[in-house]
């Protein structure tokens, strides 16, 4: 046996055994830094999809609106002068036959209601709305007619006296106003609409020329036509939800002619232009 091969290589053994163990005792460098801890963050969630009941209206509140309104109404002094020649005159005959109509509405009044909508979403400012109207006006005026002999400037009244009735008129429209927005207290409007009239005229013709003293003659007459009116006017802010508004409307309900039935049909007709002039005050309350 070679005792020298087997002491070289055990003493080796044992160095290499030592270094290892030294090695392992020194653990990492004084300066040794660990890398540093990377945070791991969720992505955000997508924004929730709201359904068409959940989104937003364009309008504040719900744009909805209540109104009633109510005012002085009146219309304009009208007269009326019928002429027509008497085919079969000559001779002791009238020339001619004439009648002459005068007519003064006094005050009267007007009252309403309306629903209606903002209509933001198409244009700022802008609303429309369905109104009902009931108009009244006492009416007075004069009447006369008779004959006309050209010849000598004759003319010889053959009826004569006072008009007394009423005037009243329903009126249904699709109105659209558009709102001033200079101050979210004061709002300026104007605007106006167009619909349908359903007019009533109740007119007494007194004869005071009637052989057996005063005699009576009534019109009474229903007639529709289509209307329209223009308007103007300011609402104010008097609490959450409340306007109370100022305004003024010129309504034209239609022109209406009959002839009377009592008289020469020729030159004896009842004619009026139903047009109106009104000032009103609302009360307007949004529905949440």
């Amino acid at each position: 046996m070679n005792w020298k091969l087997v002491l070289l290589t055990s003493t080796a053994v044992v160095s290499v055994s030592l270094f290892a163990t030294g090695a392992q005792a020194e653990g990492p460098p004084s300066n040794y830094e660990p890398p540093p801890e990377v945070e791991f963050r969720p992505p955000p969630p997508p924004p929730p999809v709201l359904r068409p009941s959940q989104a937003k209206p364009c309008c504040e509140p719900s744009g909805w609106y209540v109104s009633v309104l109510g005012g002085g109404n009146w219309t304009d002094d009208q007269l009326a002068y019928h002429f027509a020649a008497n085919p079969s005159g000559g001779g002791s005959a009238p020339d001619a036959f004439y009648a002459y109509q005068e007519y003064k509405a006094e005050t009267g009044f007007v009252v309403g209601a309306a629903v209606g909508k903002d209509l933001c979403c198409w244009l700022p400012g802008l609303r429309g709305e369905v109104e009902l109207t009931y108009r009244r006006n006492e009416v007075n005026g004069y009447h006369e007619d008779g004959t006309d002999t050209l010849a000598s400037s004759n003319q010889q009244p053959d009826v004569t006296g006072p008009i007394e009735g009423t005037i009243s008129s329903w009126a249904l429209m699709a109105n659209l106003w558009y709102d001033f927005k200079v101050d979210k207290h004061v709002v300026p409007y104007i605007g106006g609409g167009i619909g349908y009239a359903r007019n009533h005229y109740k007119l007494s013709f007194y004869d005071a020329l009637a052989p057996a003293g005063v005699d009576t003659n009534v019109l009474d007459e229903t007639d529709s036509s289509f209307a329209f009116q223009l308007g103007a006017g300011v609402n104010f802010a008097i609490a959450h939800g409340t306007k109370l508004g100022i305004g003024y409307r010129y309504a034209d309900l239609g022109e209406f002619e009959a002839n009377l039935p009592w008289a020469d049909p020729l030159v004896d007709q009842f004619a009026f232009e139903n047009r109106h002039h009104s000032a009103v005050v609302s009360l307007n309350l949004d529905i949440h």
